[in-house]
């Protein structure tokens, strides 16, 4: 058969090949990917869990600190209204004083 040819192989030809190495191959095959795999270097040790921990992507952390800034903005606008409250009555006050002064002098 010449090098670089495509062949048509059978699949029962396929099969019996592996029957007969199929322990062989699947051990080399094991060792083969196993080497691949990357030891755990034990000077940049984590834990499973952190080395999975999920990263938020850059619009996840945008959206984070809108929120924590609307929220926190929210909160003013509550102060300011209740402020706001607290001046009418104050003006209001200051109205019924100023009102009672001008009868007490008439």
């Amino acid at each position: 058969m010449p090098t670089g040819e495509w062949v048509k192989v059978d699949s029962s030809d396929v099969r019996s090949y592996y029957s007969h190495g199929s322990t062989v191959i699947s051990e080399k095959l094991i060792r083969r990917i196993n080497d691949n795999i990357p030891e755990p270097c034990q000077e940049n040790s984590q834990s499973i869990e952190e080395y999975l921990q999920v990263v938020p992507s850059e619009l996840e952390v945008i959206r984070k600190d809108f929120e924590t800034r609307n929220a926190e903005l929210e909160k003013k606008i509550e102060q300011m209204e209740e402020e706001k409250m607290n001046l009418r009555l104050d003006m209001d006050v200051q109205k019924l004083e100023a009102e009672k002064l001008k009868k007490g002098k008439k």
